[in-house]
């Protein structure tokens, strides 16, 4: 009855209230490292240092900071909203030539190989979420895929969805925490780098557009993480 509406209420408030003050605690544990180097930098600069060349460090730094701040008010937002971002026409192929283009020059040690038809119309999508969603995944990719490695990015039409698949070389994710990398800063262990915001924002912002996005270990090795988009107005 109504007592138990208001039970069941009190613990949904509870559990949020836990997971804003677990995120809280993160974020700050996050933010203290790019700080502490910037301290360093600035503290060097004082001693007689080039700042010419701690300069880039700092930028480096703070552009961190500012996409981890923009990624948790993003997450945010979509979590309490729960919006539908479908009013945009676009094209895939065109969007991902541009991420890649920039993931390229960011990471020039490690090649980047797409299979991608000449065009591929989506409508009813929001061109800001999905290319953000995609950044997030392929710099993911990137960063679990040793220098000198490779991510594929494959791009198949089906009857009635786009499929992306985004394969890395790296380590891979048990298949039992194949699920727990899109909760935010996951850390699957103490010996390998976590996942911070992004595929916790990235499957927010697929689902979204409509989408869906899931992960699976790649039978040549590494993580395939894939998004299927449908191809019209109907659900995914």
């Amino acid at each position: 009855g109504l007592a138990e509406t208001f039970d069941a209420m009190a613990e949904r408030i509870g559990g949020l209230i836990i997971d804003q003050r677990r995120r809280l605690a993160e974020m700050s544990h996050e933010l203290r490292t790019p700080l502490a180097r910037i301290e360093m930098a600035v503290s060097l600069a004082e001693q007689g240092a080039d700042p010419a060349v701690l300069m880039p460090r700092m930028r480096q730094e703070c552009a961190a900071m500012r996409r981890l701040v923009e990624d948790a008010l993003t997450l945010s937002w979509l979590e309490t909203e729960q919006p539908r971002l479908r009013d945009e026409t676009l094209d895939l192929t065109d969007l991902l030539d541009s991420i890649l283009d920039d993931a390229r020059f960011e990471y020039p040690d490690r090649c980047i190989e797409t299979q991608l038809p000449a065009e591929a119309e989506l409508v009813g999508s929001c061109h800001r979420a999905l290319g953000q969603a995609i950044e997030n995944i392929v710099r993911n990719a990137l960063d679990h895929t040793p220098a000198g490695g490779r991510v594929r990015v494959q791009l198949f039409s089906e009857p009635q969805a786009y499929r992306l698949d985004i394969i890395d070389e790296g380590p891979g994710v048990p298949s039992q925490w194949l699920e727990r990398i899109f909760q935010p800063f996951e850390r699957l262990s103490a010996a390998r780098s976590g996942f911070g915001l992004g595929l916790a924002l990235a499957q927010h912002q697929v689902c979204a557009i409509g989408g869906r996005l899931a992960a699976r270990n790649h039978e040549q090795g590494g993580l395939c993480m894939s998004i299927w988009l449908p191809r019209n107005e109907a659900p995914a």
